[in-house]
């Protein structure tokens, strides 16, 4: 509250020791439901619960766009060409060089990683299909 030029500060109501409403779970509880009143702090408390989903897009559209200009799409479709996978190798094998390049590990940990992001073309992809693709270019 403003009294001419200077601020004063009043309280309303006493809540009790933080330690306390802490220790209770009653601060938790507080802070929910100022939260619930504030834009910001609703979505991300839907985004922490799973209501909303925020996929990344910039790393696989620059990525992607570098993988195009130098023309390996256009190579592994050639090379691929007559094979028969049932799956898009060539997004398998995107996904997994990109994942390598963001965070490297395991194929198991690329399905996960892959979750995160919006890649076109990946979203039938499985992890037998990581594995297989990984074997072909191993050949």
């Amino acid at each position: 509250m403003r009294k001419g030029k200077t601020v004063r500060q009043r309280t309303i109501k006493a809540l009790g020791r933080k330690d306390v409403l802490a220790a209770s779970g009653e601060l938790d509880r507080l802070a929910a439901s100022i939260a619930r009143h504030a834009e910001r702090s609703v979505i991300l408390s839907d985004i922490d619960a799973g209501r909303i989903a925020a996929r990344r897009i910039g790393g696989p559209l620059l990525f992607g766009r570098l993988w195009q200009r130098l023309g390996i799409d256009a190579v592994l479709e050639e090379v691929l060409e007559g094979r028969q996978f049932g799956f898009a190798v060539e997004r398998a094998v995107f996904v997994a060089t990109l994942h390598r390049l963001f965070v490297s590990g395991s194929d198991r940990a690329c399905l996960d990683w892959m979750e995160s992001y919006a890649i076109d073309g990946s979203e039938d992809l499985a992890l037998h299909h990581f594995y297989r693709a990984m074997a072909w270019l191993g050949e």
